[in-house]
């Protein structure tokens, strides 16, 4: 970001002792550090909304375009967000900027949300299959570049603070957090406050497409260090490099493929047969909501946990088990002892759980499992994580719920067996990777 103006110093009396000049240039810090904040909130409050839209109709997605059609929007729209963070998000946010690539996913996002819309109005069903595919690779190079905007806000406004890095981090950190999770959960809410159906659907149309133009118009873009872009294709490269060459790693695919099946289940199939079918279809955003608020509410209670065990890796497992119980609630007892809110919103809270420690403990445990090849070992979070869901939402549509079932609880014991092969492994002295391993 662009320094501080300098101040005109013939302005300044020269009888006066110095003082003059010390207050107005604090005066023009503080106005720089909050020109900064008040960039990255507009940011953050803009992105909430928009993305929200966008995850309140991957709960509505089933529910409202039947079983096949649903789960096939959501095939594609995983399957296109997976090759797009793999081979199109770097190269593109270092060639584009943070900003332009975010105003460009966040109008590519508005084709998904508006597809839905043109689908309840006309009789080309199938148009949000097209909108899933723009969606997918809106939702590749949004994160990225959303980090990328992240980072260098974090930088500016720590040096206009004059508060430490760590500091800025925390602070921007914590604001986004509550914007995102205010926009996912309210999104979802006003699936249950009106009815599903055509006008929600332009509403949601609305808010995402007033969210891009807001982004466009009122955020500035925050400059940083300028090196010369990657391949397109290097996240899909260091992934694979340090796929192949750590056992930690691969152990990242069952926790991975847990999260990522259980969350195609509980979107594709758990909403829409169990509480839209038992409690009509505004429940559907309700108790999707719930998943969410829980998942935030139990972030920092089982992140200290972890923390006071020494290690995330328990935690982790847990998170795996609560996926694994989701499972088995629904093989144990029928759609229509589900279907009821006590029963729905306990298992959204299981369920929140165990994305609170994905989200959180896990993340932390592959921080600290790969500090030399952090990259890498992220975009493995990342393919691993979006492959998964791909292959869920496939199943939804080729096998019963009670067999997509079987395979979350099994993949749930893969999941926490997993965690205690990588302590053991862990324990050994850590491989360092070279830089050249992991660019």
């Amino acid at each position: 970001m662009a320094s501080s103006p300098p101040m005109d110093r013939a302005l300044i009396n020269p009888l006066h002792d110095g003082a003059a000049a010390d207050d107005s240039a604090t005066e023009i810090t503080a106005k720089s550090a909050q020109r900064v904040l008040r960039n990255f909130h507009v940011l953050a409050a803009a992105f909430s909304l928009n993305h929200g839209c966008v995850t309140a109709l991957v709960a509505l997605a089933a529910s409202e375009l039947g079983p096949s059609l649903g789960n096939t929007t959501l095939f594609v729209l995983y399957a296109c967000y997976t090759l797009s963070a793999a081979f199109l998000s770097n190269g593109l946010v270092a060639r584009l900027g943070a900003k332009r690539t975010l105003v460009l996913s966040l109008g590519l996002y508005c084709v998904y949300v508006a597809s839905y819309a043109v689908a309840f109005f006309t009789p080309i069903d199938n148009v949000v299959i097209v909108g899933a595919a723009v969606g997918g690779v809106a939702a590749g190079c949004l994160w990225p570049a959303q980090g990328v905007f992240f980072a260098r806000s974090a930088e500016a406004y720590a040096d206009a603070a004059s508060i430490s890095q760590k500091a800025a981090t925390a602070l921007l950190g914590a604001h986004f957090s509550a914007a995102y999770l205010v926009g996912e959960v309210g999104m979802k809410l006003l699936a249950s406050a009106f009815e599903p159906g055509g006008p929600l659907f332009v509403a949601y149309s609305c808010i995402a497409v007033g969210a891009a133009l807001t982004v466009a118009r009122f955020v500035d873009d925050v400059s940083g260090d300028t090196t010369p872009p990657p391949p397109f294709a290097e996240s899909a490269t260091a992934a694979l490099r340090l796929f192949r060459r750590s056992a930690l790693c691969r152990l990242l695919v069952p926790t991975n493929l847990c999260f990522g099946l259980a969350a195609a289940y509980l979107n594709g199939s758990f909403l829409s047969a169990v509480v839209a079918a038992g409690m009509g279809e505004r429940a559907v955003g309700a108790v999707s909501a719930v998943v969410v608020a829980s998942a935030a509410l139990l972030a920092l209670p089982l992140g200290r946990l972890g923390r006071a065990l020494g290690t995330q890796r328990p935690v982790v497992a847990l998170g795996g088990a609560c996926f694994g119980l989701f499972g088995v609630a629904t093989l144990i007892f029928s759609k229509e002892t589900l279907g009821c809110w006590l029963a729905s919103v306990g298992l959204a809270v299981v369920f929140g759980a165990g994305r609170a420690t994905w989200e959180g403990n896990f993340k932390s445990s592959v921080a600290d499992d790969f500090h030399d090849a952090a990259t890498a070992a992220f975009a493995n979070v990342t393919v691993q994580s979006g492959l998964a869901s791909t292959l869920g939402f496939l199943l939804n549509r080729s096998l019963t719920p009670r067999a997509v079932a079987t395979v979350v609880v099994a993949c749930s014991v893969a999941a926490g067996s997993s965690q205690f092969v990588a302590a053991r492994i862990r324990s050994e002295p850590r491989t360092t990777y070279a830089a050249t391993d992991v660019v």
